[in-house]
């Protein structure tokens, strides 16, 4: 069963009320001839049965009917019917044109995030946290100075490798957001401050200027997985 998980409250940040999320509690045993995936297009089911581990497949295939259905009541239309296409930088959005509702997914572990709007662009990123990473070579790829210095003046290696997947879901999501790539330069600003209820982007090279105009703020209640929205803090008329 792929069920709607609770209510996620995003910590120390007001998100638009235009700005929707859901988060999905995914039982990665479920067959893909589940009833469940039955909206799915043929190049999804495909997709899906292209991946090696069968939980793999389920997240990717689970999250893609979900997200089906949850466009397809916003917009009044069969879920099966949609279609769907990618940017050169991979980000999704409906095809032929189509515009007036902006998307994002990210799953990871046992859950999936699902966000939309009408009237922004929006990104999200959900990781699971695993006890003991090593996350030394990612971190030269990943980290910005402000953001390395506050990771390194944690109390100990549990705080510390909570501060980076804080990090890496903030810098995700704003890109995603944003439309960039993370070989865009996700070492290029930094998402840690004094304030550390929410990312708050920093820097003053080119990508901490083009994400200026995007806020986000950290999801906590998701045992086991550190994970953050992101929007455009300008709307678009209604």
């Amino acid at each position: 069963m792929i069920a709607a998980g609770p209510h996620v409250e995003p910590a120390g940040a007001t998100v638009p009320d235009d700005v929707r999320l859901v988060r999905l509690d995914l039982d990665l045993s479920v067959p893909l001839a589940d009833p469940l995936f039955d909206v799915l297009s043929g190049a999804e089911r495909d997709a899906a049965s292209r991946f090696h581990r069968h939980a793999d497949a389920v997240r990717s295939a689970a999250t893609r009917a979900a997200l089906r259905r949850l466009l397809g009541a916003e917009l009044g239309e069969a879920p099966g019917a949609l279609r769907f296409a990618c940017s050169e930088r991979g980000r999704p959005s409906l095809a032929g044109g189509r515009a007036g509702i902006d998307f994002n997914v990210s799953h990871g572990g046992d859950h999936a995030l699902i966000a939309w709007s009408r009237r922004r662009r929006v990104g999200v990123d959900v990781e699971p946290r695993r006890a003991g990473r090593d996350w030394g070579p990612l971190a030269r790829m990943v980290l910005g100075a402000e953001d390395a210095r506050r990771i390194a003046e944690a109390p100990d290696g549990a705080a510390r490798d909570a501060r980076f997947l804080d990090v890496w879901t903030a810098k995700e999501a704003l890109l995603k957001a944003e439309g960039s790539g993370i070989a865009d330069g996700i070492a290029g600003f930094s998402v840690l401050s004094a304030d550390a209820r929410s990312p708050r982007v920093g820097g003053d090279g080119a990508m901490a200027a083009r994400l200026a105009g995007f806020a986000a703020a950290w999801l906590r209640a998701i045992p086991g997985h550190a994970a953050c929205l992101a929007w455009e803090a300008a709307a678009s008329s209604a």
